[in-house]
């Protein structure tokens, strides 16, 4: 019927959703989006790409409060247990969609956080001369290669080298005074990396392979910093 909209119009329109439906037009709302990190035995360095329900990160981890040991974000701050084991401290307060964080497992887990929101892109990311813990919340599973990713860091020499969890490195050429090292080679939702800038400046993160439209640039603060 002419001015009416059908049912199967309405839907999830968001192609990163778990629901999302191919032939939705109008977005209902009902969009779901869901994370699973992998956490190995150990030590690993962690991020969302969605915005869990809840604020504080001690929450949000509580699934595996059991098989944890220790999480650090980059200034130090911490959440772990009293001597007897019995109570645990937080020091870290509320989860922030810029930060990166390390947390030691005692054995392996998959931690699953679902929401009904993603970490919109792009945003901008400050950092600090030093070295700062970020994340990387694309959506994109398959990641992007790091030269991509860091690509105005690289233009104006502000980035002195970047690791992950595994050690592997990214340091630019004009650091290295040859070719480029890196054995990073991609960068992966749910993964976060220190990153030592050589002055205060700032990262913007796009979704991989998608063209930048006039959505707005999200602007996130960082207040507090890694000091090796």
């Amino acid at each position: 019927e002419s001015g009416s909209n059908s049912a199967a119009s309405l839907g999830c329109t968001n192609l990163y959703a778990d629901n999302y439906e191919t032939e939705a037009i109008i977005d209902d709302g009902s969009c779901i989006f869901s994370q699973d990190l992998n956490l190995s035995e150990g030590w690993n360095m962690f991020s969302l790409n969605v915005i869990p329900n809840l604020t504080s990160l001690y929450d949000i981890i509580s699934p595996i409060h059991d098989n944890m040991i220790l999480v650090l974000d980059e200034s130090g701050s911490a959440i772990f247990q009293n001597e007897s084991g019995t109570d645990w401290f937080d020091n870290i307060g509320s989860w922030y969609a810029t930060e990166g964080y390390l947390i030691k497992m005692q054995s392996n887990q998959n931690l699953n956080i679902t929401s009904d929101q993603p970490v919109l892109l792009p945003f901008i990311i400050d950092l600090t001369e030093g070295w700062n813990l970020i994340s990387y919340p694309i959506q994109t599973d398959e990641g992007d290669y790091v030269e991509n990713v860091l690509s105005s860091l690289i233009a104006e020499q502000s980035i002195y080298m970047m690791f992950d969890e595994s050690g592997n490195v990214f340091i630019p050429d004009y650091i290295t005074g040859d070719d480029a090292q890196n054995s990073i080679v991609t960068m992966s939702p749910g993964n976060a990396y220190y990153i030592k800038v050589l002055e205060d400046t700032q990262l913007s993160i796009y979704e991989p392979s998608v063209i930048v439209d006039n959505h707005p640039i999200v602007q996130e603060s960082r207040t507090n910093h890694f000091v090796p």
